[in-house]
């Protein structure tokens, strides 16, 4: 009995180092470069990070594919049977460490999940100015990979008559595929109360908790459950969507997955309850996605679109192939009459373009040395999070096919993991970039939370990961100024 405290006490001081260690080391990016002092904690911290990050890409691997393996564990056949014979006590041994409860009760930190959603709004909002702090960028130089090509659609509309600015992003900026997001920036710079440069840098500091809110109130309406919402919500600002999101500039895909996730919402709501008002709210968001970014409508709509049909084939329920079949055929209506009104690309043209152009063009597919380069290579390696792909991995591989939402996610990931075999390595990365890590971190973190004999010590681990995740966000925005990091 003894020996079992000691354990536990010795247990619990080195979480409590490893919190303190990266409260330090958050504390030292929040502050940078006025904490010098702390240094050495945020070194650590990255020493880790660069250690786990070469099993980044077996482990993104295993993510997008262990749709397969799920298929055959539960198929009815002879190689399935042998498959759950030799694997059902490994599965039985992993199912004994997680207690039975799966909406957190009794972890503190999770008793106030709009608390937390408030904490990841104004996370992300923190995350969106570091970049632009006067004492990290003195002049001011603009952020985002992308954010020249906003200046470059949006200047001419501003010389232009209010129709013609409107005919110009509907049809000529971009190819017209991006008018949800340059019309706002438009008309907020047309009043002369903020110069374009200032209202494009300001753009992340609204889309970021934009993303926040709209992660939340999905995972509150499919999965029925505030709390894991308001994990994913206090994880999105720590995501791939945000920190790649700044460092690449990619506003309107960050715009097209807020709207993308209200979409959703909306969808698996119209399914519980059939209204003219939800449907009109549900078509009404399926076009504004259409006009944010026509790759993210493509991606969103063909994973609803498979879920929709496999669910059917499961459940003999017509009414979900019919609410996505009208969904498809009145953003299609909308977007050939965009095309024929102001001569804009037809949008799945648009996205099929640009599939096309991240072919591999080797006679041989370069499928892992492509995975390597776009997880290490694109975005300052910021894609190659061990401890997010490791959260999401856990949270896949625990699906459980009695629920939608779940299903939903699964289809969603089965569905990126096709065309990523013969893409290139950047065109792979805007795959990766649009799946839902934030809901998978936030499943993957509860899991762990429910290892047997944590007791006491969930809310250290709940703290150790959430602040490394922040750690990872931090560093990357503030790597994007003047003074490099540590």
């Amino acid at each position: 009995m003894l020996k079992r405290v000691n354990l536990a006490f010795e247990y619990g001081l080195l979480l409590s180092l490893l919190v303190a260690g990266e409260a330090l080391s958050a504390a030292y990016w929040i502050f940078f470069p006025y904490l010098s002092v702390l240094t050495t904690f945020a070194q650590a911290d990255a020493i880790v990070v660069d250690a786990l990050s070469p099993f980044s890409p077996a482990l993104l691997l295993m993510l997008l594919y262990s749709w397969i393996g799920m298929l055959l564990y539960k198929h009815s056949n002879r190689f399935s049977r042998r498959l759950r014979a030799f694997l059902g006590p490994v599965s039985s041994s992993v199912k004994s460490l997680f207690t039975h409860s799966v909406s957190g009760k009794g972890l503190r930190l999770l008793n106030h999940p709009r608390t937390l959603a408030f904490i990841g709004i104004l996370g992300a909002l923190f995350l969106s100015v570091i970049p632009y702090r006067p004492d990290l960028n003195p002049n001011g130089i603009p952020v985002g990979i992308d954010f020249h090509y906003y200046i470059e659609w949006i200047g001419p509309m501003l010389e232009k008559s209010p129709g013609g600015a409107l005919y110009y992003a509907m049809g000529v900026a971009s190819g017209g595929s991006r008018p949800l997001l340059l019309i706002p920036v438009y008309l907020a710079v047309s009043t002369g109360t903020v110069s374009l440069v200032h209202a494009v840098e300001a753009l992340p500091a609204i889309l970021g908790p934009l993303l926040v809110l709209s992660i939340f109130f999905f995972v509150s309406e499919t999965f029925g459950d505030e709390k894991l919402a308001g994990i994913a919500a206090l994880a999105t600002p720590f995501s791939f969507y945000v920190t790649v999101g700044i460092w690449a500039g990619y506003y309107a895909n960050m715009l097209a997955l807020s709207v993308g996730f209200a979409f959703l919402t909306l969808l698996f709501r119209y399914w519980k309850k059939q209204t003219i008002v939800g449907l009109f709210w549900l078509i009404l968001s399926s076009i504004g996605l259409l006009l944010a970014h026509p790759w993210t409508w493509v991606i969103v709509l063909t994973a609803t679109a498979t879920f929709a049909a496999t669910t059917w084939w499961a459940v003999r329920k017509p009414m979900i192939v019919k609410t996505v079949g009208l969904v498809l055929v009145v953003d299609l209506l909308i977007d050939i009459a965009k095309s024929l009104v102001f001569g804009a690309s037809v949008s799945v043209q648009e996205a099929s373009g640009s599939f096309i152009t991240g072919l591999v063009p080797t006679p041989t597919i370069d499928f892992w040395p492509n995975i390597v380069s776009g997880l290490f290579g694109a975005y300052d390696g910021l894609l190659a999070n061990t401890l997010i792909l490791v959260l999401s991995l856990i949270a896949i591989i625990s699906f459980r096919p009695d629920s939608l939402a779940r299903r939903f996610l699964l289809v969603w990931v089965a569905v990126s993991s096709i065309p990523i075999l013969v893409l290139s390595d950047l065109a792979q990365t805007r795959i990766f970039y649009n799946l839902p890590f934030p809901i998978f971190t936030a499943l993957g973190l509860l899991l762990v939370q429910r290892v047997k004999g944590l007791g006491l010590h969930s809310n250290l681990v709940f703290s150790v990961i959430v602040l490394a995740l922040a750690n990872y966000a931090l560093r990357s925005v503030t790597s994007l100024g003047a003074i490099p990091s540590p």
